[in-house]
């Protein structure tokens, strides 16, 4: 017969047991997470920023024939995306915004994309990712949205800056001429590392201090927060397991 005191030590020892598989499994999903974060999350860094003007307009509902195109250039290669500033009018819509990305002096579509109007926020730029264009640096770019499907009072608009504050493109629009530049922005495709140190060297600028304008010392700051994050997560799994 197995007394009190030895179950109680089977008890205990079952206890540990189920701690330490949880600290594990907590290792093996943080690691996981870390190898997918530096090696397969898509990161991005701004090449083109027309977003901060003060004055801003909106263009008409994009329907049927309408066509809106903004030239711009990249300055880097592996340009992968760009953002948009529509409005909705406060409402959902159905119906959708085609963009075609083409090469402006070969006149070449590069990139064919279709964006759904019910997906966009009013006034809140909108992410357009796409295959990077591994080539494009110092080259010049078209972007041409439209919308077949949309009709008044399904349709959306995109806002704009009737100041000329972007001097390596224009808007053009199919409707009315305008004066100005389109609000966007563009993004170009970069690795963990690159993406890493523009974030630190960003952070480090601009700071008087011999230790808070060091880019080493972000470094060690971001892998101590790893590591305590680590440490309070198995911890806490530990402490949960006790109730």
């Amino acid at each position: 017969m197995i007394n009190e005191s030895t179950g109680n030590n089977f008890h205990s020892r079952d206890i540990r047991s189920l701690e330490n598989l949880v600290a594990i499994v907590i290792l093996f999903f943080f690691i996981a997470a870390s190898i997918w974060i530096v090696f397969f999350r898509s990161y991005y860094i701004c090449d083109v920023n027309v977003s901060l003007a003060y004055l801003r307009k909106p263009l008409k509902e994009i329907i049927g024939n309408d066509l809106i195109e903004q030239t711009f250039i990249s300055h880097v290669p592996n340009l992968g995306k760009f953002d948009i500033l529509p409005g909705t009018f406060h409402r959902r819509n159905n119906s959708s915004l085609h963009i075609e990305i083409s090469d402006d002096v070969t006149k070449k579509v590069i990139r064919e994309l279709i964006i759904m109007n019910s997906d966009l926020q009013d006034t809140q730029f909108y992410s357009v990712d796409f295959t990077p264009i591994k080539e494009s640096n110092n080259r010049s770019y078209r972007i041409s949205i439209k919308s077949p499907d949309g009709r008044a009072g399904n349709a959306v608009t995109l806002w704009y800056s009737p100041e000329n504050i972007y001097d390596e493109g224009s808007l053009r629009t199919s409707f009315k001429v305008v004066e100005g530049d389109l609000f966007f922005r563009t993004g170009y495709r970069v690795d963990f590392d690159e993406w890493f140190g523009t974030l630190i060297n960003k952070t480090a600028q601009g700071r008087h201090s011999s230790i808070l304008g060091n880019p080493m010392f972000y470094i060690i700051l971001f892998f101590i927060f790893v590591l305590l994050m680590l440490i309070l997560s198995i911890m806490l799994a530990k402490f949960c397991l006790r109730f």
